[in-house]
């Protein structure tokens, strides 16, 4: 039995694509903080009073990325100034949230292998902030972001293994 159309579908189907409408895209929406931290922004670079001809800094520029944690970025900035809250080293991950037993691997400065865009899921941030899909704990550990991570780092390894073997 052949499908139905209605009158609308056939007569969209019969039109050369030339002579189709296009359907106007909405805007793509943006993070709901994202126009609040622009004016924020703008507001801090035009509330600082101009600097005077023989001042050092003549420019500040403010960088905001996606995924970006302060501590990833500028973190390591404590050993030059201590009352930066950034880190010291001492942060630590399990390697599995599921095992209390698990070996920890700790924050250090010589990755060799970051992910450069992890995941942006629900299911992915709850397993960063939470370690597993259990968000029953009143406080968030915060300690799954290995688990994706090293999820990522054996699959790269073994793809890279896969093409290095003989054929």
């Amino acid at each position: 039995m052949p499908l139905k159309r209605s009158r609308a579908t056939a007569f969209i189907h019969r039109q050369p694509k030339a002579e189709m409408e296009t359907i106007p895209r909405r805007p793509k929406p943006q993070h709901p903080h994202f126009s609040l931290l622009c004016c924020y922004a703008l507001l801090i670079v035009l509330s600082v009073p101009r600097a005077s001809a023989g001042g050092p800094i003549k420019t500040v520029v403010v960088l905001v990325m996606e995924n970006r944690s302060f501590d990833h970025m500028l973190g390591w900035m404590k050993k030059l100034n201590p009352e930066i809250n950034g880190v010291t080293g001492s942060e630590s991950n399990p390697v599995s949230t599921s095992d209390p037993s698990s070996p920890r691997v700790y924050f250090k400065d010589e990755a060799h292998y970051v992910d450069p865009d992890p995941g942006h899921s629900f299911q992915a941030i709850r397993e960063q902030i939470f370690g597993s899909n259990d968000t029953s704990a009143s406080t968030p550990p915060m300690d799954g972001f290995l688990c994706p991570a090293s999820r990522v780092y054996v699959a790269q390894h073994v793809r890279q293994r896969h093409e290095r073997l003989p054929a």
